[in-house]
């Protein structure tokens, strides 16, 4: 059954790293439906071994060199919360991962305690708060907004949208960029 679903599965972690800005992650992506690791899931750096009818446990923490085996992340995690299980996972990656870290080291580095109870606390749809690996805290009153003219807004919401963010999310990047650029 595993080998039959597997593009479907793949397809599926692959929209939601793009949705979440990680497209262009590589990673090991195995699956089996075989307890005895038949497809060597326990070796990537996700892993998704069958554990009942429509239901997987989660390995993390393989690595790109396959030099060790990962650990269970969650069992009988029904398919079809797989994206919301990993959600928070991809979503702390993304934000504490160091620089060229493969996904597999970060979550062996991370360890299932950090994972779990960052995923815990997590709220859906927060990896939008991320931008360069930092979660942005949004003003509160008058603090909340940024004024700009006419036609800078215009060319803000073109490039925000060309390079598949929000207006938000761009401003802040520019702004991060242009501050940490202009420090010794």
């Amino acid at each position: 059954e595993a080998e039959r679903v597997l593009p479907e599965y793949i397809d599926r972690v692959h929209k939601l790293m793009d949705t979440m800005g990680l497209g262009d992650t590589e990673m090991i992506f195995r699956m089996t439906g075989c307890p005895n690791g038949c497809g060597r899931p326990y070796m990537a750096e996700l892993g998704l071994v069958g554990s009942g009818p429509d239901k997987y446990q989660i390995w993390l923490g393989g690595t790109r060199e396959l030099d060790g085996t990962g650990w269970p992340y969650l069992d009988m995690v029904p398919s079809d919360e797989l994206e919301a299980t990993l959600e928070p996972v991809f979503a702390l990656y993304k934000m504490r991962r160091k620089t060229n870290e493969g996904f597999g080291n970060f979550c062996k580095r991370a360890g299932k305690a950090q994972i779990a109870a960052f995923a815990e606390k997590y709220v859906p749809g927060s990896y939008k708060d991320i931008v360069d690996g930092k979660k942005v805290i949004v003003g509160q009153g008058k603090n909340k907004s940024l004024k700009v003219d006419e036609e800078l807004h215009t060319r803000i919401k073109a490039l925000a949208k060309k390079n598949k963010m929000s207006m938000q999310q761009f401003t802040t990047k520019i702004l991060m960029d242009g501050i940490y650029g202009m420090e010794p």
